[in-house]
């Protein structure tokens, strides 16, 4: 566990910090927080999903319009895994999840980009 005051790395379930004295019984576990809330925003997406993709068909919501909506909570939905590298403790760990996770983001937008260029072209051509 890392001391909040001095940073320096204590053994898990210590109460004090070996180097400076600080009370680590208050310090709170971040890293279960963020990664609980990142999985309630999973659960929040697949209902918006389920909502634009089978509601919007009963609403008769035009094809083009679900595509673009789905676009939009995707591009969202990629920009909420930045929360996991906050998560990890080790800094080389926590690089390499930042670097995964900004890959993920910009595959996500490039494809959807790309999705709703050929959705426009095919609705241009009809």
């Amino acid at each position: 566990m890392k001391c909040p005051k001095c940073s320096h790395e204590n053994a898990e379930g210590a109460k004090y910090c070996s180097q400076c004295g600080q009370n680590l019984a208050d310090v709170k576990d971040w890293p279960s927080l963020l990664l609980l809330g990142w999985c309630g925003s999973l659960i929040f997406f697949a209902a918006a999903y389920f909502v634009i993709g089978y509601v919007g068909s009963l609403l008769n919501m035009e094809w083009q319009a679900r595509n673009y909506a789905i676009f939009v909570i995707s591009i969202i939905q990629s920009f909420t895994f930045l929360v996991i590298p906050f998560a990890i403790r080790k800094t080389s760990y926590k690089v390499a999840a930042f670097i995964m996770v900004l890959i993920y983001i910009v595959w996500t937008v490039v494809s959807n980009v790309s999705s709703i260029i050929n959705t426009y072209e095919i609705s241009s051509n009809y």
